[in-house]
């Protein structure tokens, strides 16, 4: 899959309201920019903030 495929693809939501989203990350992409991410652009974050179309912070994550 292209990059620029990957970066369009919308993440699911397990569950959402005015102040918490659950989000369902697949494997392989990073949660955030890092020291590790070594050159990737699509990152979970900056998917969310466009599918939300909102400010997020990332609370927790559940590996």
């Amino acid at each position: 899959m292209q990059s620029q495929e990957r970066e369009q693809e919308r993440l699911t939501v397990l569950f959402a309201d005015d102040r918490l989203a659950v989000v369902n990350k697949p494997a392989g992409l990073m949660v955030h920019d890092s020291a590790l991410a070594r050159g990737e652009t699509d990152f979970a974050a900056d998917r969310l903030r466009e599918q939300f179309g909102r400010q997020i912070f990332l609370v927790h994550r559940l590996d």
